[in-house]
């Protein structure tokens, strides 16, 4: 079924970073009213909300600790801190609390049972979000804007993996073409974070920071004009500010480097958020609320007049502009994720058997794990996975019979440094100075990626020094002699 939206759609998402108070809802609530009256007047509005600061955290550690929580005590607790954050009604508080209390009996059964099942911790840990809407819905309609909340279960169809599922987009585009007449006209709220699973209607969570995938998986079914995704952070910066402080804005990237930073670690952007957009070629623009407030007009959004990150495809009419924001060497951002892990498969024919990394890879993939990259030699194949994702692995190796197997090592406590760039695989010297760099500070490489992505070159070194290289990285391409950071644009 092919829908035909009657006007125009701005996706618009608040992380829970920001709404950390009272106050700053109400804030964020005028802000919302401003855009709409001044400079989004012709578009639908569709603002995803993230759970309230610190409430998905305190889910988890609940059931965690399934065993020893005082369920009543709890929820009650739960209750109490989201009636802080608007003027409710009788009727209004009465739903709130039917709702954080609708999770009383899944919490008493996993106590029961002394565990939690998968499909109660998604139901549970995300749960917040849909606290968070209604919140969101009554502050505006006090500031006289009245925004639906649409519930992602109607609608986002995920492939059913719980605790971190994928968005199916053509089969969510067609669960919202069926309800088509609902989302002709007006504004909505929709919590981020879960969708529905395919398979048996389950809720599932998309995964840390999984809003901004719902977002732009909205993006991408509502043919949305554009995405903004509101943080604590300016954006996306030239390295990790806790690691960098002097780290600067980098105002433009693609969709490739931004899907890369995403993936090697930057806490930004949620890793699977740019490939909705991409497929559609919709701006993604990432800013704080600060410079949201800026926001004057619709032409500061398309020109890129403010000091938001804005990610898009770059077409011949604007070609200059992307390359007059490199550096010198092209190099856009360095990323670092310490959520590694090497498990490393060892035989002397392995550069002459064929289907090997194939049977082993696929074994893998079978069991539900991700591989971040692979790494091959004549004489090994290094699978590079999540920790959290090791113990899986080590012993899935073990029932695997390949005779040309012969030793099956892993190691952990290692960090994955990406530097990114368009053009950094053409411009000379590139890797010369990112390992040159490493080196002068005698620091040990382990492995060594380049030409995967056209984007990137990523290497593997010890966490104990992992801090260390980020740091002489960066200052090779983004800072000068006396440590002044260099402009990207």
């Amino acid at each position: 079924m092919n829908q035909t939206w009657k006007r125009r759609f701005q996706i618009i998402k608040i992380g829970g970073s920001i709404l950390d108070s009272p106050e700053s809802l109400v804030d964020i609530s005028k802000i919302i009213v401003s855009l709409k009256n001044k400079i989004f007047k012709d578009h639908q509005l569709v603002i995803v909300v993230s759970a309230l600061k610190g409430i998905t955290n305190k889910l988890i550690e609940a059931l965690k600790n399934i065993t020893n929580l005082n369920i009543d005590s709890f929820l009650n607790d739960i209750h109490n801190y989201h009636l802080k954050f608007a003027n409710f009604t009788e009727e209004d508080m009465y739903l709130i609390k039917e709702e954080i209390y609708s999770l009383k009996n899944l919490l008493y059964a996993s106590k029961m049972i002394g565990r939690v099942p998968d499909f109660v911790y998604d139901k549970v840990v995300s749960s917040g979000e849909r606290w968070s809407a209604v919140i969101m819905e009554k502050l505006l309609l006090e500031y006289g804007m009245k925004f639906k909340i649409a519930y992602p279960e109607n609608f986002l169809i995920t492939d059913g993996r719980y605790g971190n599922s994928s968005v199916l987009l053509e089969k969510s585009k067609s669960a919202l073409a069926e309800s088509i007449s609902e989302w002709q006209s007006g504004d909505f709220i929709v919590p981020g974070f879960y969708g529905k699973s395919v398979t048996n209607g389950d809720i599932t969570i998309l995964g840390r920071g999984g809003s901004d995938y719902t977002a732009t998986s909205l993006g991408y079914c509502l043919d949305a004009d554009s995405v903004i995704l509101v943080k604590d952070v300016l954006g996306f910066l030239t390295g990790d500010p806790k690691i960098t402080p002097n780290a600067k804005i980098v105002r433009m990237l693609n969709y490739e480097e931004a899907d890369e930073l995403s993936y090697f670690g930057s806490k930004v952007l949620h890793h699977s958020a740019v490939e909705p957009l991409r497929l559609k070629s919709i701006p993604l623009y990432i800013c704080s609320i600060e410079d949201l407030k800026k926001l004057e007009s619709y032409e500061l959004l398309l020109d890129n007049r403010i000091n938001f990150t804005v990610i898009k495809d770059y077409s011949e009419g604007n070609e200059l502009e992307h390359i007059r924001d490199y550096t010198a060497n092209c190099i856009k951002s360095v990323s670092m994720t310490n959520d590694i892990a090497i498990v490393q498969f060892k035989g002397h024919n392995f550069g002459r058997v064929p289907g090997i990394l194939g049977e082993i890879a696929s074994r893998v993939a079978l069991s539900g794990v991700n591989i971040k990259f692979v790494i091959t030699s004549q004489t090994s194949i290094n699978l590079i996975i999540s920790m959290s994702d090791l113990d899986k692995v080590l012993k899935l190796s073990e029932s695997l019979k390949l005779k040309e197997i012969e030793e099956i090592k892993f190691k952990k406590d290692k960090v994955l440094i990406a530097v990114v760039g368009e053009g950094l695989l053409d411009a000379h010297g590139i890797a010369s100075k990112i390992f040159g760099a490493v080196s002068r500070g005698g620091i040990n490489v382990e492995m060594i990626s380049a030409g995967a992505s056209d984007v990137s070159i990523y290497f593997i070194t010890d966490s104990k020094d992992g801090e260390k290289a980020f740091k002489l990285v960066h200052k090779e391409f983004f800072e000068d002699e006396d440590s002044q950071i260099k402009e990207v644009n």
